[in-house]
């Protein structure tokens, strides 16, 4: 059986940690910090699993619109990190019946496996769905159900809609583990591959070389063979982002940014240890900066162990 019961990661509100439970009930989420989070015992999410992709076996809440996961990030795809692993979450995507998704085989393949899986099935949740004629439009909203998967609410695309809360709408997101390494995964495993921070294509595993992942039976991809082969290859460029330092990197100009920020530090190496940068720097420090400290106008020492990012300019 592929499909199995997990539990890990907390949804936190107000960084206070709710029970799924807790929150099923006339709950408005209106202006308050919602996310998920790290494991905190005794306040698990049960997710169902199938091939590295994960729904909460319940709503995680409900009273929310689509407007409210639009504003906490939670429709559009953003990167969450659980127990010291890396997800994407967002929305589930869905296509039609002569074009289904890869998340409608992944509902497929779930309710083919396993019967009664999910827990208050009929509550509707918000999902997206693919434009029939034309990619480059704008993906639907809609509203669907796990226990009637044809039931979807057309008028729910009126402008102006998507602000809708009820007691029978809920908020069950997808999360894909995407920290996988592909030698430890089966020819045949659903992959979805990212290029870059926004482009993606999704297929099947074919072969895995030290140059190549090889996705077959694609559903969406960046490019095809001309020959009709509808096989995408991916030769990765790697870049170092932390150089390695020596005598001869004295004096030449680097940019360095902290991890996990986008503030970046611009100027010329003019000393280094195993702890400390000294810059020249080239122009404006942001007063926010808390990794370092000026010595001298103009002159920064910089703490080494928070950087994530360092290269010649």
């Amino acid at each position: 059986m592929e499909t199995k019961l997990k539990k890990f990661g907390t949804l936190f509100i107000d960084d206070k940690p709710y029970q799924t439970s807790d929150i099923i009930v006339p709950t408005e989420l209106d202006g308050r910090k919602v996310e998920i989070g790290d494991t905190v015992p005794g306040f698990e999410i049960e997710w169902v699993e199938n091939h590295g992709i994960y729904i909460p076996r319940m709503p995680l809440c409900s009273h929310v619109s689509y407007q409210d996961l639009w504003y906490m990030s939670g429709k559009d795809g953003i990167r969450v990190s659980i127990d010291h692993d890396l997800y994407e979450m967002r929305l589930p995507t869905l296509g039609y019946p002569k074009k289904p998704s890869p998340d409608d085989r992944w509902f497929e393949a779930v309710k083919a496996d396993v019967e009664d899986v999910w827990l208050m099935e009929g509550m509707k949740i918000w999902a997206e769905q693919e434009p029939e004629e034309d990619p480059f439009h704008c993906r639907n909203v809609v509203l669907f159900t796990l226990g009637r998967r044809d039931r979807r609410c057309p008028e729910i695309r009126r402008v102006g809609s998507k602000d809708i809360r009820a007691a029978n709408i809920g908020w069950r997101p997808m999360l894909e583990c995407i920290s996988l390494d592909p030698e430890q995964l089966a020819p045949g495993t659903p992959l979805r591959v990212f290029f870059g921070s926004h482009t993606s294509a999704y297929g099947k595993l074919g072969d895995v070389t030290l140059y190549d992942i090889v996705l077959e039976e694609l559903y969406s991809i960046s490019q095809y063979d001309p020959a009709g082969s509808f096989i995408c290859g991916w030769r990765p460029i790697l870049e170092p982002i932390m150089l390695v330092l020596n005598d001869a990197s004295i004096g030449q100009d680097i940019e360095v940014r902290k991890l996990g920020s986008n503030i970046v530090v611009c100027g010329k190496l003019l000393h280094f240890t195993d702890y400390d940068l000294i810059i020249e720097v080239d122009g404006f420090v942001w007063p926010s900066l808390d990794w370092g400290k000026e010595i001298d106008p103009g002159i920064w020492a910089l703490d080494r162990s928070q950087l994530g990012y360092m290269s010649y300019i």
